[in-house]
């Protein structure tokens, strides 16, 4: 085998999606959801992406999408906003709609993974269940020629 030839294969994490990446930076750096350090986050999740570039993978617009939510999360924070009269207004934590999300996306994984852990009879595989005899009644059964006045009778 030559070097040439030779390939590198280098195994990362996979994510299912942005949300999957963030939420796992912030577990990895062991930040609240409702408290993100949006500047070293932001950094890890740029970085993230420029890895896959130079690996020549393919990369989701979602992940750049994110990436774009950061950065304008983190420009909000920065920059006051003032109202007309020149006073700084205060708005409410920029921060917070996304965190809103991450905490659904972390109920659905754990809700995925309790699901994986059933067994996998009656969840994936289904069998069939044996035929039960059903019993003929030896008599005739009852013959109405009104039926519809009798049903009316019936319900009444």
């Amino acid at each position: 085998m030559s070097l040439a030839s030779a390939q590198l294969l280098v195994q990362l994490p996979s994510f299912e999606g942005p949300l999957a990446l963030l939420l796992y930076l912030i577990r990895k750096e062991e930040m609240d959801i409702m408290d993100i350090k949006i500047h070293e986050i932001t950094k890890q999740y740029l970085d993230y992406i420029k890895m896959l570039r130079e690996m020549d993978l393919e990369i989701a617009g979602e992940f750049i999408a994110m990436a774009a939510t950061l950065i304008q999360i983190k420009s909000q924070m920065l920059l006051p906003n003032y109202d007309e009269q020149g006073e700084e207004i205060t708005t409410e934590d920029p921060r917070k709609g996304l965190a809103q999300k991450l905490l659904e996306y972390q109920k659905f994984q754990l809700v995925a993974a309790e699901l994986a852990q059933r067994p996998w009879l009656g969840r994936d595989i289904f069998i069939r269940k044996s035929i039960e005899q059903i019993e003929v009644p030896e008599s005739e059964p009852e013959i109405y020629e009104n039926i519809i006045f009798e049903l009316i009778s019936a319900f009444g």
